[in-house]
Order: C-alpha cells, then sequence, then structure tokens
C-alpha cells in the first residue's frame, strides 16, 4: 500500500502511525484469517515498513484457502459545507465513485461547476433543500455538487446509480415548485407530503427526469413524527427505498395516507386499507409511465422501508405493519400476526398485480424488518429490530437477549434456514439499521447508529457493549457511534465489528439508507459532528477534513473489509451501447480480484483478454457475458451480463413542403416523414436556418430559394441531403369585370382576365355551368353578383361582376278597344322600346289598321327582342 498525504510513516508496536498536520491517525496492528472447516483462523500478520510504502508479513498459512487482511478505511470525508448539513443516504457507481444526499439549511453548500442548482431555496421551520454530491473513488475530489429542491421542505431517503451512471434519487417534498421535467407521470403536487423521484445525467449538471408522485395527502411520513408504533427509532419517518434493474426501470418502496394515490388499474390492490399503507411503484426509465403501482397493507398501519430483486425481476418487500389481517400467504411460516408491531416480507409477483408469497415476521413484543438481501441460491435475508425472544438456530453465532435479528428463508417463505439475534445483551434494540448486504460467499453485513440522540432516539439504543473483534478499526465506543459488523456464511461466527465515530459527537442518520457493493465496501452516510465538532476520524487526503459548519456536516464513509470475493463487473464505450452495424463496443472491466477473464460476445465471438472491443456485422440484440475467476477467492469466479442492440439504418425520406400566402408573408411549411431520432439542418435559402424536425419558414421577399435539408440518424450515423427549390412570387391584380346586361332566358359568359396557373372559385354558385373554371357562363332569371377568388402560387385575388337581366314584356293596344268592319283602329305599344317592327312593314310606335286581321309587333328594348 502506497500513502501520500502525511508528514511522517512509523511502526509502533505494532501499529501503523500516519503523523500529519492535523494530529496521528492510528492503523492499528493488521488482523489477518483465514476460514478453516467453517471457523475463523487468526494468522500472524504485520506492518513491514519501505519508506512510503506499506507491506504485510504473513507466516504459515494455507495458500489453498481465502485470505483476508484487515479491514480498511478506504476515505471518510465531510462534505465541506458551511451550512449545517445533515447526512442521510448514500450509494456507490461501478468505478467506486460515492454518492450521498442530506438535507442543507442555508446558501453556503459547496458547488461544482455547472451544477444543476445553484441557489438555496430552502424551506419552512426546520427545513431546507436536498445536498447530493458525488465524491471520487478516493474521496480525495469533489466531482459534483448541487442543491435539489423547491420552497418548501423536502428530504432525500434512498438513492441509487443506474446502468448508464445516472443518479436516482428517492425522497419527499412538500414544495409547490420542486424541479420537475415535462413528460413525467405527475407534474404537480397533490397536497401535503409527496413523493420525488429524480434522475440526474452523469455529470450533475441537468436531470434527465423528475416527477412527483402522490395523492391529496402525506407520502412518505411513517407513522408521522412521534416515537412509537411504527416510527420506533429516530427518523424512522423517513425509511423508503428505490432500486433500478438491468433495464433501468425504476421500483420505490413507501407508504402513503392518501386515498387518491396513483395506482395502476390492474394493480393487486388499488384502494387504502387503513390508516396508512405502505404503497410499491415500478416506473420506466424516464419516469412517464406507472409500470405498476400499487396500495399494500392491512386495516392498521403498514409501512414499506426495502426492497430487492430477485433473478426473475420479482420483487421482495420488507417493512412493518400492525395490522391484524395483513396480506399473508397459505404455508408461509407466520400467515397469521405474531402481536403488536410486526415485521413482514412480501414478494410480488413480476407485473405487480399478485403477491406469491408473504408473511409476518416477528414475536409478540415489537419487531420490524427493514432490509431485504438474497444469495445466489435464492434464499432471502432480512435484518430488523425485535424487543422479543426471536428465535436463534443451532450453530449459528449470536448474542442472547439481543435485539437486532437475521433471518434467512427460502425463496417461498415457507421454511427458515437460520435465524439468530445480535446485539448487546440488554434486550432492547441498540442500533437503527443503515444497511445490508449478503454476498456472493454468504458473508452477511450489517450497518447502523445507536445513542439516544438528546433524547431524541429511543432510551434504549447504545453502541455500549456491542461486540467488536480484536482487528476492530476503533474498539471503543462512546456510546452513540455507528457500528459495523460481518458474519461469516450462515451466520455461523462472527467474522468482523468495529465502531466508527468521534468520541464527543452522537454519529446517526436523519432517515434515509446507504449500501455496501458487491464486494462488502460500504458506502455509508453520517450526520457527523454536530454541535460544530471536528472529531470525524477523517483520512488526510479527504475532501474535506473539518466540519465548516456550526452544527452538523454529512459525512462520507467508505470502508472496506477485503472481503475475498471474485467480483465480474462491467461497463461499455459508449455507454449506451445501441448503434447501426457496424457497430464497435469497447468494453470496460471493472471486476474486482479477478485473475483471468472470459467474454462471449453473443454472436459466436469470445475473448480472453481484460477489456477487449468487439465489432458487431449483424442487426440483433446480443446479450454479452463476462466471467471473472479467480481460483484463491471464496466464490473462485463470478459472471455478469449486458445487452448491445445493433440496429439497421433508419430510411430517410424525401421532404415535401407547402406553400400558404403571399408576400411580404409567404409562409412555408415543410414536411417530411423520418424518425425523431434524427438530427436535422435545415437552410431556407435566405440566410435563415432551422433544427426542426419539420419546420414553418416565412419569406418575405420575392424569389426563387434553393432549400436544404441535411438529415443524420445520430445511431446509425447515417447522413443525406435533399434540396428543393421554392419560388415565392409578387401579388397580382385583376382587371375589372364589366358590369353584364342579360336578356331573361339568355346566357351569358362572365369575362374574367387572369394569370395562368391559377386556381378559381366563383360564388355563388347558382346558375353557373361550372364555378370553378375561368369564365363560366350563366343563366340567371334575377339580377345578380358573382365573387370570384383567384389562387396562384399562394397569392391570392379577389373581384366580382354583376348581372342585370332585362325582362321585355311589351304588349299592344288597340284604340278603341272595339271597332266595327270598316272602321279604322290604331294600333299602339303599351312602352317605350328602342326599335319597332310591325307585321304591315311599318316601324313607328304605333300604326292604323285599316283591314280586319292578325298584326304583330316586335320590339327591341336593352337590347332584348321581344315579339307580339
Amino acid at each position: 500500500m502506497n500513502f501520500t498525504g502525511q508528514n511522517h510513516l512509523k511502526v509502533i508496536d505494532g501499529n501503523l502511525i500516519l503523523q500529519t498536520e492535523v494530529g496521528d491517525i492510528t492503523q492499528k496492528a493488521p488482523y489477518a484469517y483465514q476460514i478453516i472447516n467453517g471457523k475463523q483462523a487468526e494468522l500472524k500478520c504485520s506492518y513491514v515498513l519501505e519508506n512510503n510504502q506499506v507491506k504485510f508479513k504473513i507466516t504459515q498459512y494455507n495458500k489453498n484457502l481465502p485470505l483476508v487482511i484487515d479491514p480498511t478505511l478506504v476515505f471518510a470525508t465531510y462534505t465541506g459545507s458551511l451550512s449545517d448539513n445533515f447526512g442521510m443516504t448514500a450509494t456507490y457507481d461501478i468505478q467506486g465513485n460515492a454518492y450521498t444526499a442530506g438535507m442543507c439549511f442555508g446558501p453556503s453548500y459547496p458547488l461544482s461547476a455547472g451544477a444543476f442548482q445553484i441557489n438555496y431555496m430552502g424551506g419552512t421551520g426546520y427545513g431546507g433543500d436536498i445536498s447530493v454530491s458525488k465524491f471520487n473513488p478516493s474521496g480525495s475530489g469533489l466531482l459534483y455538487s448541487t442543491y435539489l429542491g423547491g420552497t418548501g421542505n423536502e428530504s432525500p431517503q434512498s438513492i441509487i446509480v443506474d446502468n448508464l451512471g445516472e443518479l436516482v434519487v428517492f425522497g419527499r417534498t412538500y414544495s409547490p415548485n420542486f424541479p420537475i421535467t415535462t413528460g413525467v407521470v405527475q407534474t404537480a403536487n397533490a397536497g401535503g407530503s409527496d413523493l420525488i423521484i429524480t434522475k440526474f445525467n452523469a455529470t450533475g449538471t441537468s436531470l434527465m427526469a423528475s416527477t412527483y408522485l402522490g395523492g391529496s395527502l402525506d407520502e412518505g411520513v411513517n407513522g408521522g413524527i412521534f416515537l412509537g408504533g411504527l416510527h420506533y427509532n429516530y427518523s424512522d419517518d423517513l425509511r423508503g427505498s428505490v432500486i433500478v434493474d438491468d433495464s433501468n426501470n425504476v421500483y420505490i418502496a413507501s407508504n402513503t395516507i392518501s386515498s387518491n394515490f396513483p395506482v395502476t388499474p390492474s394493480c393487486f390492490q388499488t384502494s387504502l386499507n387503513g390508516t396508512q399503507d405502505a404503497c410499491i411503484v415500478k416506473l420506466n426509465p424516464s419516469l412517464s409511465t406507472l409500470i405498476f403501482s400499487t396500495y399494500f397493507g392491512g386495516s392498521g398501519n403498514d409501512g414499506a422501508y426495502n426492497i430487492e430483486l430477485n433473478s426473475n425481476d420479482q420483487l421482495y418487500v420488507t417493512g412493518g405493519t400492525n395490522s391484524p389481517d395483513f396480506h399473508t400467504t397459505t404455508g408461509s411460516i407466520h400467515p397469521t400476526a405474531r402481536g403488536g408491531v410486526d415485521g413482514f416480507l412480501s414478494l410480488f409477483s413480476f407485473n405487480g398485480n399478485a403477491i406469491q408469497a408473504s408473511t409476518y415476521l416477528g414475536t409478540s413484543m415489537y419487531d420490524q424488518s427493514y432490509f431485504v438481501q438474497m444469495d445466489k441460491q435464492n434464499r432471502v435475508y432480512v435484518f430488523g429490530q425485535t424487543e422479543g425472544a426471536y428465535p436463534v438456530s443451532t450453530g449459528v453465532y449470536s448474542n442472547p437477549n439481543s435485539g437486532q435479528f437475521i433471518h434467512c428463508l427460502n425463496a417461498n417463505l415457507t421454511s427458515s434456514f437460520f435465524s439468530t439475534i445480535v446485539g448487546s445483551g440488554d434486550g432492547f434494540p441498540d442500533i437503527s439499521p443503515a444497511a445490508f448486504l449478503v454476498d456472493l460467499c454468504g458473508s452477511i453485513y450489517i450497518s447502523g447508529w445507536g445513542g439516544v440522540l438528546y433524547n431524541q432516539n429511543q432510551p434504549n439504543s447504545s453502541t455500549a457493549n456491542l461486540p467488536v473483534t480484536p482487528n476492530a478499526f476503533i474498539s471503543t465506543t462512546d456510546s452513540s457511534d455507528f457500528y459495523f459488523m460481518v458474519l461469516n456464511p450462515n451466520a455461523a461466527s462472527l467474522q468482523y465489528a468495529t465502531f466508527f465515530g468521534g468520541n464527543v459527537s452522537n454519529e446517526h442518520v436523519d432517515g434515509g439508507t446507504s449500501r455496501f457493493d458487491k464486494s462488502g465496501i460500504i458506502y455509508q452516510s453520517i450526520c457527523e459532528s454536530c454541535g460544530g465538532n471536528d472529531d470525524m476520524p477523517a483520512t488526510p487526503t479527504a475532501w474535506s477534513t473539518q466540519n465548516g459548519s456550526t452544527n452538523c456536516n454529512n459525512a462520507v464513509v467508505k470502508f472496506t473489509f477485503n472481503s475475498n470475493l471474485t467480483i465480474a463487473q462491467l461497463a461499455t464505450n459508449p455507454t449506451n451501447p445501441v448503434g447501426c452495424a457496424p457497430l464497435s463496443v469497447s468494453f470496460v472491466n471493472h471486476s474486482v480480484n479477478g485473475i483471468d477473464y472470459f467474454w462471449n460476445f453473443g454472436d459466436g465471438a469470445t475473448s480472453t483478454t481484460f477489456q477487449p472491443t468487439h465489432t458487431y456485422t449483424a442487426v440483433g440484440v446480443y446479450t454479452v457475458q463476462l466471467i471473472s475467476h479467480n481460483v484463491n477467492t471464496c466464490n473462485v469466479w463470478d459472471t455478469t451480463y449486458t445487452n448491445v442492440t445493433v440496429t439497421s439504418p433508419a430510411a430517410l425520406t424525401p421532404i415535401q413542403y407547402n406553400i400558404s400566402g403571399c408576400v411580404p408573408a409567404v409562409n412555408v411549411n415543410f414536411i417530411n416523414n423520418n424518425s425523431a431520432t434524427i438530427n436535422y439542418a435545415w437552410s431556407f435559402g435566405d440566410g435563415s436556418t432551422s433544427t426542426a424536425i419539420a419546420p414553418v419558414h416565412t419569406y418575405t421577399t420575392v424569389g426563387t430559394y434553393s432549400v436544404q435539408l441535411i438529415s443524420n440518424n445520430t445511431i446509425c450515423n447515417v447522413i443525406d441531403t435533399v434540396d428543393v427549390s421554392i419560388n415565392v412570387t409578387a401579388p397580382f391584380i385583376l382587371p375589372a369585370i364589366p358590369d353584364i346586361n342579360l336578356c331573361l332566358g339568355d346566357s351569358a359568359r362572365l369575362e374574367l382576365s387572369s394569370p395562368t396557373g391559377c386556381t378559381f372559385t366563383w360564388t355563388p354558385s347558382t346558375f353557373l355551368t361550372n364555378p370553378n373554371v375561368q369564365r363560366p357562363y350563366t343563366t340567371t332569371p334575377n339580377d345578380i353578383i358573382y365573387h370570384v377568388t383567384v389562387e396562384q402560387s399562394g397569392c391570392i385575388a379577389f373581384d366580382s361582376v354583376r348581372v342585370f337581366v332585362f325582362k321585355n314584356d311589351t304588349k299592344i293596344l288597340l284604340d278603341p278597344a272595339h271597332a266595327c268592319i270598316d272602321d279604322t283602329v290604331k294600333l299602339y305599344a303599351n312602352q317605350n322600346c328602342t326599335s319597332y317592327f310591325w307585321s304591315n312593314g311599318e316601324s313607328t310606335p304605333q300604326i292604323n289598321a285599316f283591314t280586319p286581321g292578325w298584326y304583330y309587333l316586335t320590339t327591341i328594348s336593352n337590347n332584348c327582342l321581344y315579339k307580339r
């Protein structure tokens, strides 16, 4: 091991002393052991110092068996906040980076460049914003740090990193303006305290998705703010959990008192049964869809604290209940209530609409189950608290009359493999559970904190008299510390136990959970050094070695127990391996303790190199397998998988366009049917551009424009270019149409002059031969006005024509009206006309008739001929 940052290194009485400017740090004499016949056998081990390099000297050990040397503090750092900052939850990523989230109560939290939220939004009473920080694997650097919150109070409860390196934050908020993204399942606070699920991008500079989830009353406030019932420990009101699956779907477990909590139609339980029910939810990666959401509980109070997926992506849920009619299944180990407050453990179906198995856990006294884990044989483990006589199996390590239980059950919860209790033996729970793990070899890890915490916690809570091993990192306690314990497989013996904390402060968390990684390294968030102390054993090269506030600081502890495991872990470059053939993918090997490796790329090709690159040439979805192998580890080999998706290029279709309008404002609507996953670059020919899928562009001057579209399919890296020509014309004016005089019964053409290439619409269409031609005929019997609309290349002109209809109804009158033979009769027209034509050849308005017979008159009036 190489040490840097100290002034001097010394070995005194077997202990390693790091002399620094802020005091000495003591690494106690190393402790080494091997597991022989199920028992821990101690080996002689000592430090050997060569300059700044520290080696271990071990004699007489079995080289065919795993060797474990001294658990180690990797780092312990404060966040360095100058504002009061509570510690609540922590997690890790595949590279070993550490993440933490807590609550901050002022504007002086350390922020990174480009942080998503740089403004402290505040809260009411003793409330504030969520604070989020990411540290490098050694804890020496802050990779990103940001606020997250609105003007109300919010608290984180659980965090996890998905397979794309994106941090998922789960908690609760009272804010009406918590940061929410578009398209998610719930964009507004429904009332009271709502759950929040927020996904950061890998750099912490923006949100991938963020949503509320809740009804009109409170979610995520387990049992209210009091000690008793389900709220047994300080901060039990902030219990809850978030996990992700291999496809980055998000699962949460919490509780609600709302009768209108959003549930899915086919879920297991569609309505609230008691005062408070658990709620179990699965969302898609973009948080835009509730895959399933259900209440879960009986007629009393129920709360879900932790969840875990089995190998079939079925969900185990654990928590606490005082419902006498909680949902259990026939044949489970405890189908009926045990008494008082009980724990529970349930297995949900893949789609969330049924429970496959469910049982109470506990005794006739107080019991609750806080964490659930599984081993490689799909056995199910729970970690909880008890005040009763919890069963202790034969052949297990136990501390009689203690208040923490560990229970291992079969997959369908019908039988137990073993159960045990650990603790001080005072008959009460000592610690509030904070993290839990069962590793690949079956070793069992627990983390928790104890202490009365200024009389805010249970009066019997204390870390005094908890068992520690000879190689403990810290072997003494002020009764208010964190406690880490490791049991050998099947709880056969105590492998390791230590305290962690300062000798003044009351170490604790203010709600929320932390995590062990697969190799047994714990990433623990701690509300540290409250009262303005600086007594945490921070590592010399930590990002912040001092509490910068006058009260508390969130601290992150990364502690390795040096478990002798082979862990297969991989990442890909690109992070999301989806693309077109040929697709080249680089595989990054993050395996722990591997010596040799076998890669199966899913297309028939394999490799034994450490970090291969492989090119896929055919379309398909490929499952990539990595086997990491080391014969000297307890599990010898481990396997992990990922998927690579190879697609075919998307077809790029020609663009279309519609023109409407005329200069000075010609609107051109461009249309294309390419996929929205394609990037677009439009050039409209007048100096303007766009990246929209189907833009609308306005031209203001006459001209012919060359429009270009460059389409780039980013998945397949396919580029295509399409050019079109747009003609923009000036408005035109129609010559006036002369009015028309029409004789009744005749037809006339409406004489319209216009440019070529036009369309015509005449209204009304009454008595027209065709209302959509340039010059239609009319046979109207009455006066009328016709209107015409003429369109050419988006330009429109209007005109009208008046048609006058004339009726010549001239009559012949006689004077006198009656005449005898041989009398002279005067014949005349009853109205003035332009011309008169009598059948006797005369052309005057009146004539004298001397002989009997028929007389006819033809007149012309307004160019209309009429005959009588």
